[in-house]
């Protein structure tokens, strides 16, 4: 049985972890929205706020679609017409990733 301290530490570990995970994927976010790219010290509410404001401005243009844009056109060629930025992927989270046994 652990001891309430392992636990505790066991706890902090993942805690620790998991804000890292966060930050990380945050800065990331950042990075995607053009808006920000330059900007190192944004809060991370201005992140999301701007991030959402981002995705609504695309989805405003898809839904608003100039005429170069064609209606049978299929979703992901329509996206790469309107975005100058490549999909974005996020990472997988360090506690979902399968662990790695010396294969």
């Amino acid at each position: 049985m652990q001891s309430e301290n392992s636990k505790h530490l066991r706890h902090n570990s993942l805690q620790h972890q998991w804000n890292k995970d966060l930050r990380s994927s945050l800065l990331m976010l950042r990075d995607h929205v053009p808006e920000l790219v330059k900007d190192e010290k944004t809060a991370k509410i201005h992140i999301l706020t701007k991030a959402i404001d981002y995705i609504h401005s695309f989805q405003r243009k898809i839904h608003f679609s100039p005429p170069s844009l064609s209606p049978s056109q299929t979703l992901p060629e329509r996206e790469s017409i309107l975005s100058p930025f490549p999909p974005f992927s996020p990472p997988i989270p360090w506690w979902i990733q399968t662990p790695s046994h010396g294969v």
